[in-house]
């Protein structure tokens, strides 16, 4: 339904010049009201507004809204919609908050379905959403609108693209602004130390791990170096990394059942425990301290430091380092980047892909132009222009953006190939899913200290993991 409203001119002051420009009385709140865009970000978009700054007010024209499915209303306009809304005054914006569906007791497939009850245009979802959405028929493929409007796929992250198609089945059914990859950080002058070659692109968990070996040090704790650091430091986590990149699970979600206690999880946990076993000394496990400033978090990061060879993290690091150097004057390592670990039988495939907001428009929606508008301009060259200026510690989908700050050519890891699809997981088992985290990370524990075997923990993760399933159930 179109809506009319009368448009309101005004000012926008920019350094010592006056633009005029042409909103809605509500564009005009939202753009200001609202401080979640930073005043850089603001200025940029102005700025390449110009040229179109000399068009004559109308009196009246028509609107076209469209609804977004969202976590909240300040965070997409303060994200996307704002610089949206000043790009296209002619489409109205309404978000449909699921936050406000969260607020009012509903697990996430509840609060899904409320929000799409009231019919949005255009999703913000995960990429387990994305499967499922896709698979149920709830998203418009959004290849007949890229063909008509010759809309550039080049431009993107081929390793995105083909995530997108093979979680949805064949087809692309969303676009995503960004997305995730680990990577493997190494710190040079160590292994020029030890003689070592650099990590390589295509070394499995194996590999990695024996070469970290070679960094064991028995030292005084302040000057010790380690071999690798993992983003987790409980020895759980790095198993299920393990598994992951091997295509392993240790629930299946669609039978309901727990696959722990497997021959190819015993294998997996008996690395993982010989590894974290005090006789190794080798992988650094960071002290819990008290949250302080990002000052005191550079000064006692380990990597940042220069006293761990090794560290999989994903593209944020890259900014802490930098940050690190040129903030607080810390001489940080020498360093570069090789492909996060991979699995011998398919050394190609990049595990550690992943997106977490991919944007689709619900194949029902009547605004199908509008809500393409939308995806057309979140993942173009514009707003991945100003997008990069004002948060560098994000890896854009659209290429040419991420990275050149630092030094690093990162064409590897936007090309690299995705696993065949992406696992999903039901969102409403979030409670038993973590209550068994919980349990899996105390027995891996118990098996590191010595008070159990890897066995008796595989045992215990199990039959007590089962449970907590079908209690849930």
């Amino acid at each position: 339904m179109l809506k009319w409203k009368k448009f309101e001119t005004f000012v926008v002051p920019l350094r010592s010049n006056e633009y005029t420009f042409i909103f809605t009385t509500q564009q005009k709140e939202r753009l200001f009201v609202h401080k979640l865009v930073s005043g850089f970000m603001l200025a940029a978009l102005l700025a390449a507004l110009l040229p179109g700054c000399d068009k004559t007010e109308k009196e009246e024209t028509a609107l076209a809204t469209i609804k977004v499915a969202f976590d909240n209303e300040g965070s997409f306009l303060g994200q996307y919609g704002e610089l949206f809304i000043a790009k296209h005054p002619e489409i109205e914006i309404e978000v449909v908050s699921l936050y406000e569906q969260f607020a009012a007791g509903k697990n996430t497939e509840q609060a899904f379905e409320a929000v799409m009850r009231q019919a949005p245009d255009v999703l913000a979802l995960n990429m387990d959403q994305y499967t499922k959405y896709a698979a149920e028929g709830r998203l418009y493929d959004l290849s007949p609108l890229i063909a008509r409007d010759h809309f550039d796929l080049d431009k993107l992250a081929p390793a995105v693209i083909r995530l997108l198609n093979a979680s949805g089945g064949g087809g692309l059914f969303g676009l995503g602004p960004a997305f995730s990859t680990s990577m493997l950080y190494y710190n040079k002058d160590l292994f020029d130390r030890i003689g070592a070659s650099y990590p390589n692109d295509q070394m499995s968990w194996n590999d990695i791990l024996q070469l970290a070996q070679r960094f064991a040090d028995n030292g005084e704790e302040k000057r010790r170096v380690y071999g690798i650091q993992m983003r987790d430091t409980a020895p759980f986590y790095l198993a299920t990394e393990i598994g992951r990149t091997q295509g392993l699970a240790l629930y299946d979600p669609v039978n309901g059942k727990i696959t722990a206690d497997t021959s190819a999880w015993r294998d997996i946990f008996r690395t993982v425990v010989l590894a974290y076993s005090p006789k190794a000394s080798y992988i650094y496990r960071p002290p819990l301290q008290p949250g302080g400033s990002l000052a005191d978090g550079f000064s006692t990061d380990a990597f940042i430091n220069g006293r761990v060879a090794m560290q999989i993290r994903g593209f944020d690091l890259m900014d802490e380092l930098q940050k690190a150097k040129q903030l607080y004057g810390i001489e940080t390592p020498n360093w570069d980047v090789a492909m996060p670990p991979v699995n011998p039988r398919d050394p190609e495939v990049n595990a550690g892909l992943d997106m977490q907001r991919i944007f689709a428009i619900s194949s029902q929606s009547p605004r199908l132009d509008e809500a393409w508008e939308l995806l057309k301009y979140i993942h173009g060259d514009e707003y991945a222009r100003i997008r990069s200026r004002s948060e560098k510690n994000v890896l854009l989908t659209r290429m040419g953006y991420s990275g050149s700050s630092f030094g690093r050519d990162l064409d590897k890891f936007y090309n690299s190939k995705p696993p065949n699809s992406a696992a999903t997981t039901d969102p409403n088992q979030m409670a038993s899913i973590l209550s068994f985290v919980k349990l899996a990370k105390e027995e891996v524990e118990a098996a590191v200290n010595g008070s159990k075997t890897v066995e008796e923990s595989l045992q215990t993760i199990q039959l007590q993991g089962q449970q907590m399933w079908d209690q849930a159930q």
